[in-house]
């Protein structure tokens, strides 16, 4: 049964999940750097989709979305979740392997959050390559990647992640330079780096309040400790030369 939303940011926290500030902070920057707000009949596939946050974001902008993942353990929370907001009728389910999308030249948008480290696993960046060449493939020829990762970050994350999460030390987390490796097919590449403290909040309270701090230290800590990096790339038409813009307020680089 459908059920509105108590307020906003019940929404966002249905969105995001966890870190939601950080998380949050990470989405908007799409927004900043690409207008979305004629979404309406477009087609939308989003990658590792799990609780199906957001396939509901692109959902209540008028989207036709798949909600994909690798397996379909977690379709049902999503199903649940999408219905609460009203908009199951806009979204498809299915089974897809980031590195074998079964579509070519199909997608006006792909979207994904906190994939390519687990798509990495166990070192295999080949694997990340992979499944970038698949997106890639499966965008029509003015489609957009819109997707947020987890960076390798500072020595301190580094350290957390292998001593205090079962997939640390498996997890393939990325460089900048990595990623700019990753979407070199595409004409334009936009990205922001986010994030520092916000991961480490354990309860909802301290990490809202972490996550608000970074908002406010972002510009202070060097790009390569931030732990999320907020990625919109423009494929439009056959491949050009990778052309970086500069982020000159928290992070980028222009190449």
């Amino acid at each position: 049964m459908k059920r509105k939303a108590d307020k906003p940011e019940e929404l966002i926290k249905d969105i995001v999940e966890w870190d939601v500030k950080n998380w949050w902070r990470a989405i908007e920057y799409w927004e900043e750097t690409k207008q979305f707000d004629d979404m309406k009949g477009k087609k939308v596939l989003d990658i590792g989709g799990r609780g199906g946050g957001l396939s509901l974001y692109w959902a209540l902008k008028g989207a036709e979305v798949i909600c994909s993942d690798v397996s379909g353990d977690s379709f049902e929370n999503a199903k649940l979740l999408h219905q609460k907001y009203g908009v199951e009728n806009k979204i498809k389910y299915e089974v897809i392997d980031a590195t074998k999308i079964p579509y070519q030249n199909v997608f006006d948008m792909i979207c994904f959050k906190s994939v390519l480290g687990g798509v990495g696993y166990d070192d295999n960046f080949d694997r990340q390559k992979q499944a970038m060449e698949s997106i890639y493939a499966a965008l029509n020829e003015n489609g957009t990647l819109c997707f947020c990762e987890n960076l390798i970050a500072s020595p301190v994350h580094q350290f957390a992640r292998k001593k205090f999460t079962g997939w640390g030390s498996r997890w393939r987390y990325l460089t900048t330079d990595e990623i700019k490796e990753l979407t070199k097919e595409f004409q334009t590449i936009k990205f922001r780096t986010f994030g520092f403290w916000g991961v480490f909040g354990r309860t909802k309270w301290l990490s809202n309040v972490l996550g608000t701090l970074d908002g406010y230290i972002d510009r202070s800590i060097k790009e390569e400790n931030r732990y999320i990096i907020s990625c919109v790339c423009s494929k439009k038409g056959q491949k050009a030369t990778c052309r970086v813009e500069k982020d000159r307020i928290a992070g980028g680089e222009e190449v």
